[in-house]
């Protein structure tokens, strides 16, 4: 088979911020374990997700390190092959219900499966690659996707199917009239364990009625899913010779065989979260050249189908889509299917290359021969998804909120620290579908105060107007300090602490005149000097006749005194400063002070004085006898009442005795 360049298409699909996803990253990703084959003891192994649902998709990825790179294959659905057969074969099946996922590894028999293959070089043509071949050891993990992780299916369909002959091919219309992306087979099994469909037959047939065979072959349509199923031949008396499901005769510790299972089927379109995609047209061999991927894909993350496409023009499954394999377990029978293997930069392909391969191969075995083909050419389609995600958004002196993740559409909001402003970029910046956040990050700068303001009479220097700067203040020669902060701060608000400082102009008081002299003043400023000049006739005889402004706003040195040149005493002039005139002021006051009720003019209010004069008489005697007559009209009245009430009780005193 070849590929024809003509025919290779590669495009990549870039999204809109408008684009709805319905599509996430698995919610589960289990730790890798390693894992060996051909060790019954270790053939099985058991993992629990925290879904606390049944998955709707799983992805087992089985990891071969070789020379530093991680490349994966894919666990396969069900064992399609037992043990019997000396041909190399490789593979992890597994099977899944709400709680777990049960892993079962190949052993014993002919010793010849491996946990992952990429096929015999006599059967599959691939590139050249260090992974080629059959691997023993490696690693394993579990990926898994709950149904709110996937968007709204196109179709839901459930269908019974068995390995009886009558029962073992289905078709459903499934009239969505959209070619689904990706379409699920999960088989409900006995016990509650669900097994994943295939579209690749590794064996045709059985060649004795001892081997096994089993497993769900599907393939879709815009309007119709086929199902095919190995029937149980009659008279067997082997229940794996012919199965929907086993891992049996050489798989895991616990042998599991389902005959029979409801096929739950689910149609997606996945298109919105598509990041690589290309179709390669495979005719009679395949080209040595692996396919690149345009970047890096988080293999964490994405999810990796290989389909093959049936051609169009001719069989009885034009235009349906088979999916591919992720693992080889062919024997000597004819089988079909393209294997493929994945790393985080790119993806290889190995397609059928003997008379016994078919890209699409269904024979009588399965589902009765009903719809069967044998197809050399098709189309390989390749597709890569992922939830497109922007880096993690870079801040500096600022935090930020995140809308919706790091999906496109999301909105990453800025908010600049305390004590920083604004000044450029963006504060709100879109995930957009090239991986980038929108506009540029936003510069948050340290807030700044305001260049400090000058005083009068003084100087100032800063040492700049950051958050924690100070500016210092001096005042002037001749100025002293008198209110205010001489040092302030820059605070993260943008302003300085305090307030600013005062300084006045430092001045001497008017000296004032002395007598008998007169005097002149230069100024009142520090340095200025008063000059006293005796008078005509008086002369110099103590004190200062030039004083000069002192710095603390003084006059040096003491008062002039003259005096008359007539006087023939001379006399020592006492000179006092301010606090002893005023304590001597004070002392006078006091000595100087009487007490008015020492005085005569009190005594005499407290005593009455003889009035000799006639009048005096007269008008005393004239008042005693007017109050005597007001006294004898309020009071006589009374008395005579009560006279007479006295009276009146004697006399009836008297009756009663």
């Amino acid at each position: 088979m070849k590929w024809d360049v003509s025919l290779f298409l590669l495009r990549f699909i870039h999204l809109t911020v408008d684009d709805v996803y319905g599509w996430n990253k698995p919610s589960f990703i289990s730790n890798w374990y390693p894992i060996e084959s051909q060790n019954s003891e270790n053939s099985s192994l058991t993992v629990t997700h925290s879904l606390g649902e049944l998955p709707a998709k799983v992805d087992i990825q089985i990891k071969v390190v070789i020379d530093g790179v991680d490349y994966i294959f894919t666990g396969i659905g069900s064992a399609q092959r037992d043990n019997d057969i000396a041909h190399d074969y490789g593979g992890v099946v597994y099977i899944y219900n709400n709680a777990e996922v049960i892993l079962s590894l190949p052993f014993g028999g002919a010793d010849s499966g491996g946990v992952a293959y990429t096929g015999s070089h006599l059967d599959y043509n691939g590139p050249s690659s260090p992974v080629q071949g059959k691997h023993n050891n490696g690693f394993v993990r579990v990926k898994a996707w709950k149904q709110a992780d996937f968007p709204t299916p196109l179709f839901e369909k459930a269908v019974q199917i068995s390995d009886d002959e009558t029962d073992s091919f289905k078709e459903i219309n499934h009239q969505s009239s959209v070619l689904p992306d990706l379409v699920t087979a999960q088989t409900r099994l006995d016990g509650g364990y669900y097994s994943d469909g295939q579209g690749v037959i590794f064996q045709m047939t059985t060649l004795s009625s001892s081997n096994c065979i089993g497993g769900l072959l599907f393939g879709y349509s815009e309007t119709k899913v086929r199902l095919w199923v190995p029937y149980q031949k009659p008279l067997n008396d082997n229940d794996c010779n012919g199965a929907v499901f086993f891992q049996h005769d050489g798989w895991g510790r616990n042998p599991f065989v389902s005959n029979n299972g409801t096929v739950v089927l689910k149609g997606y379109k996945l298109d919105e979260n598509l990041v690589f995609e290309t179709t390669v047209r495979v005719e009679d061999k395949i080209s040595s050249q692996d396919i690149v991927y345009p970047s890096l894909y988080n293999t964490d993350h994405a999810l990796v189908t290989v389909q093959v496409k049936h051609d169009a023009n001719g069989g009885n499954n034009q235009g349906m889509i088979f999916d591919g394999a992720g693992t080889a377990l062919s024997t000597n029978t004819k089988y079909s299917g393209v294997i493929y293997v994945y790393t985080n930069s790119s993806i290889l392909l190995w397609t059928p290359s003997s008379l016994k391969g078919y890209m699409v191969f269904i024979n009588n075995r399965w589902g009765s021969g009903q719809m069967h083909s044998a197809e050399t050419s098709a189309d390989v389609i390749v597709r890569v998804y992922a939830v497109i995600e922007c880096p993690n958004p870079t801040s500096l002196n600022s935090n930020y909120t995140i809308s919706n993740g790091l999906r496109v559409g999301s909105v990453v909001t800025y908010s600049c620290y305390s004590g920083y402003i604004y000044t450029s970029g963006y504060l709100s910046r879109t995930c957009q579908s090239n991986r980038r956040w929108d506009g540029t990050d936003p510069i948050c700068s340290q807030m700044q105060c305001l260049h400090p303001d000058g005083i009068a009479n003084g100087t100032y220097v800063f040492t700049g107007k950051s958050v924690g700067d100070t500016v210092k203040y001096t005042c002037n020669v001749h100025c002293q300090y008198e209110a205010g902060d001489l040092e302030r701060t820059c605070q993260l608000g943008g302003y300085w602490d305090g307030i600013s400082p005062v300084c006045s102009v430092i001045k001497c008081a008017d000296p004032g005149g002395v007598f008998n002299a007169t005097y002149s003043v230069a100024g009142f400023a520090p340095g200025n000097t008063v000059t006293y000049t005796c008078v005509a006739g008086s002369m110099h005889q103590a004190g200062d006749s030039t004083r000069v402004c002192q710095l603390n706003g003084s006059w040096n040195g003491i008062p002039i005194v003259c005096y008359t040149a007539a006087g023939s005493t001379n006399f020592n002039p006492v000179f006092y400063s301010p606090q002893e005139l005023a304590e001597s002021i004070e002392k006078t006051k006091t000595e100087l002070t009487v007490d008015k009720k020492t005085t005569s003019s009190y005594a005499r209010t407290l005593v009455c004085a003889t009035d000799p004069r006639p009048s005096s008489l007269h008008i005393g005697t004239g008042g005693i006898a007017l109050l005597s007559s007001m006294l004898a009209a309020v009071i006589l009245p009374d008395m005579i009442i009560f006279i007479r009430h006295i009276r009146h009780m004697s006399n009836i005193y008297r009756r009663q005795k």
